[in-house]
């Protein structure tokens, strides 16, 4: 469980940990237990950018995509680039 390869972006909210990595994957984690929560496949490539706000996830990745993330579902909301 976890990380295969590199993390190359993280965010920080009370309840999640976002990281980004080399494998194309955003992984949530639960900070207060510190479980992967919920993995997020929709990119090709490295994710190397990765924020949270007002119950979305954006993140940025190697194969020229941005991707807007439902908080609530995991979805992509929106494709940005």
């Amino acid at each position: 469980e976890g990380h295969g390869d590199w993390v190359y972006g993280v965010s920080l909210t009370l309840e999640t940990v976002a990281t980004g990595c080399r494998d194309g994957v955003l992984r949530l984690w639960d900070t207060n237990t510190g479980e992967l929560a919920q993995e997020l496949r929709g990119h090709s490539d490295c994710v190397y950018a990765v924020t949270q706000g007002g119950g979305h996830l954006a993140t940025a990745s190697k194969d020229s995509s941005a991707i807007l993330w439902d908080g609530a579902t995991g979805y992509p909301a929106h494709g940005l680039v």
